[in-house]
């Protein structure tokens, strides 16, 4: 039974079943999954009264980007998205909003959905690029067809104030219908609004 709490315990902290020793040697030995892994241990740290093994890592943020960085460096797009959001927050790491864009690129050219709808906040924001409302709406466009929530909430936001896009009533609530069935409160409203004012819907 410990063993199998221990388990769930890792694969909700990192998305993996493997034992905290086979991640070390496996990153060790260049895998950039579990150097993925690794760096994801050392962000939210292993406290030795809390597994069977009794193992205590404790959290080390600079420790954590190392290990991003050495996967996202071998186009592992969980890492490169890792180590954006490193860069955005400054955690571990100075912050840099032109170098959180260029991994968020990577990560959101491989198809990664979360970095799509990044990078269009990003253009929408000018957070280390300029402001660009076409390419924000390109970008939002990209994640919400993924299935990103922020992706959708956003595509719905661009397509009601008309950035990047002709204002388009009847898309913007699409979206939010859309963000909205996954539980995204902001959308909810959103939506609300769309049915109260009959903007984009029929009026209730």
């Amino acid at each position: 039974m410990k063993l199998l709490l221990l388990l769930g315990w890792l694969t909700i902290l990192v998305g993996c079943a493997k034992l905290p020793h086979e991640i070390v040697e496996q990153a060790a030995a260049g895998s950039a999954e579990d150097q993925f892994f690794l760096g994801n241990m050392h962000e939210f740290g292993l406290q030795a009264d809390k597994n069977s093994y009794g193992i205590d890592l404790p959290k080390d943020a600079k420790e954590a980007f190392k290990w991003y960085l050495m996967a996202a460096e071998q186009g592992y797009a969980k890492a490169q998205s890792a180590v954006a959001r490193m860069f955005k927050t400054g955690n571990g790491v100075p912050q840099n909003d032109e170098k959180a864009f260029e991994w968020s690129l990577k990560a959101a050219e491989q198809g990664y959905a979360s970095e799509q709808s990044s990078l269009g906040y990003a253009y929408l924001n000018g957070k280390g690029v300029p402001v660009d409302h076409k390419k924000a709406f390109n970008w939002f466009e990209k994640a919400a067809l993924r299935g990103d929530m922020h992706g959708q909430m956003n595509l719905g936001i661009m397509y009601s104030f008309g950035l990047g896009v002709t204002v388009n009533h009847k898309e913007a609530c699409k979206w939010y219908l859309a963000a909205a069935k996954q539980g995204y409160a902001s959308a909810q409203f959103r939506l609300g609004y769309c049915y109260e004012s009959g903007q984009g819907v029929a009026r209730l």
